[in-house]
């Protein structure tokens, strides 16, 4: 993993994400196809008034909205990608952890 800072080999790290960029990245994934889709579908099945298509255009719709929203998500996820590392201040004998 690359890192901007200055790290010797075996030295101990923490590597981390901020919790709002993997809430903002986890809605990027996950939310954003789910209302896309929601998005997409509704209002090709409010607009086509009882006709045996009304379904099938309601999916296509929706589908439509969703890829176009993976893909966005996928592009807002790349920002949620770059954890931060941090040394830490201990050294391995202090350590009580079995790791």
């Amino acid at each position: 993993m690359p890192s901007r800072a200055g790290f010797e080999v075996g030295q101990w790290v923490r590597v981390g994400i901020p919790s709002t960029t993997l809430v903002l990245t986890a809605f990027a994934v996950y939310g954003l196809p789910l209302l896309g889709f929601v998005v997409g579908a509704l209002p090709a099945y409010w607009w086509i008034d009882s006709s045996p298509w009304r379904d099938f255009f309601s999916l296509v719709g929706g589908l439509a909205l969703a890829v176009t929203a993976v893909w966005c998500g996928g592009c807002a996820a790349r920002f949620g990608r770059q954890p931060h590392i941090e040394p830490l201040s201990c050294r391995p004998e202090a350590s009580k952890s079995i790791i």
